[in-house]
């Protein structure tokens, strides 16, 4: 008998040992999420997402393995972990509807709607920057909208007002600009590796009426009269008035912060980030700088923005815990927390955080302001995986402006532009 019982418990064991075996690994993976967040230019904002993921793990138990990317580095460090099917589970990007259009992400449909029946709704921005074909294809974190810095002790020294449309712009370019001193008016990047110029290129053309894309977002408008007068206007202010430094054209996503910074540029056009280097480091300069928002043209007074977003990607080992970190991230005193962290350099894109006091400062206020009636990639279209690709890709910015600048007439940069644009829309 003894040794039956002795046999049975020997059994018992391994086939307890046999099991525990075969699940250890799965239930590993299920308590442990990926979680990719971007390192901004705040520092501040990176040590308080840092924080959040530690405290999300101990509150949950979740292993977490969390990254700050660089914005220039998610998209080539994420392609080729979706290709080999070992993604994290959690990933910010820049914009979610290109990788929608590559079947890289996941529908987070019912996480979209609780999070903003939650916090009041979303703001009309976030919505364009993640809804296409009857899904959502991200959860907005944060948008970062452009606005135009000017130095407000040499517009007093001259005696100059504001400038309200692009026009105004251009004549107190003109005469603040003092290359001599080696003071220009305009510090703003014409090309090289920065996004600047896509940014603050659409906004001249808008403002002036001119589109990529029709309302359907498949049908070019590119070539219209409105066009040619601002990018024209664009080219003219590098080329003919020379109110921008002649290096601009090979300027990072940093230079013109450091332009304005140095007293190099009298305006620029930026996000928050400077905001926040000023009144982190350069209080002086602080004092003497204000901000406007986006300037008039013929048509509209048009501002960029977009909206940052979580995205899942697919093959995500761990869903359920990307989501629920995201709950987390939402929570009020969270969510909160990393607005004040960034400075002016986040503003919300959930309604109820508007309301909080920190918007209601002068400058913060310009911010959270210019967010309704900024645009987006591809305006007034859907923001659409090719209207991405045309926006990531400069063909706008290389094709048309670039070419001007090197000397072509008007004429011969449309058409080649048009020529690839009409290969990308007939794909």
């Amino acid at each position: 008998m003894r040794r039956k019982v002795s046999c049975v418990l020997r059994t018992c064991v391994l086939v307890v040992g046999v099991f525990l075996f075969a699940t250890t690994g799965s239930y590993s993976e299920k308590r442990e999420v990926e979680i990719w967040m971007f390192k901004t230019f705040v520092p501040p904002a990176n040590e308080y997402q840092s924080k959040l993921m530690q405290e999300f793990e101990r509150k949950t138990g979740y292993k977490v393995k969390g990254q700050l990317v660089s914005w220039d580095d998610m998209g080539p460090k994420l392609i080729p972990t979706i290709e080999a099917g070992t993604p994290p589970d959690l990933a910010h990007v820049m914009f979610p509807l290109k990788w929608q259009g590559i079947g890289a992400v996941v529908s987070l449909n019912d996480l979209y709607k609780e999070l903003g029946e939650k916090y009041g709704g979303w703001v009309p921005i976030a919505e364009s920057a993640v809804n296409a074909e009857g899904h959502t294809w991200g959860i907005p974190y944060q948008t970062s909208p452009e606005v135009f810095y000017v130095r407000k002790d040499r517009f007093e020294a001259a005696g100059l007002d504001y400038p309200k449309t692009w026009k105004e712009f251009r004549n107190v370019c003109l005469k603040l600009n003092d290359p001599g001193r080696l003071v220009y008016a305009f510090g703003q990047a014409y090309g090289g590796e920065s996004y600047d110029v896509n940014k603050s290129l659409r906004m001249c053309l808008w403002s002036f009426g001119g589109h990529l894309t029709e309302k359907d977002g498949r049908t070019l408008a590119i070539d219209s009269p409105e066009t040619r007068e601002a990018m024209e206007f664009w080219a003219d202010l590098y080329g003919k008035y020379k109110v921008v430094p002649p290096g601009a054209t090979g300027w990072t996503g940093s230079s013109n912060n450091i332009a304005f910074e140095n007293g190099f540029a009298t305006m620029v056009i930026n996000t928050g980030s400077i905001i926040w280097s000023m009144r982190a480091g350069n209080p002086e300069l602080l004092e003497k700088t204000a901000l406007i928002p986006p300037l008039r043209g013929p048509v509209e007074a048009a501002g960029y923005t977009g909206a940052n977003a979580f995205v899942i990607p697919k093959n995500a080992k761990n869903l359920e815990a990307a989501k629920e970190f995201v709950r987390f991230f939402f929570e009020k005193e969270n969510y909160e927390g990393y607005l004040q962290a960034g400075g002016a350099m986040d503003v919300p894109v959930l309604m109820d955080f508007s309301k909080m006091p920190m918007w209601n400062d002068p400058i913060n206020k310009v911010f959270m302001d210019t967010v309704v009636a900024a645009h987006t990639v591809g305006y007034p279209g859907a923001p659409t995986p090719k209207a991405h690709r045309i926006f990531n890709d400069k063909y706008i910015e290389n094709l048309l402006v670039g070419n001007l600048l090197q000397g072509w007439d008007y004429d011969a940069a449309m058409s080649t532009l048009l020529e690839q644009l009409e290969k990308i829309y007939q794909e």
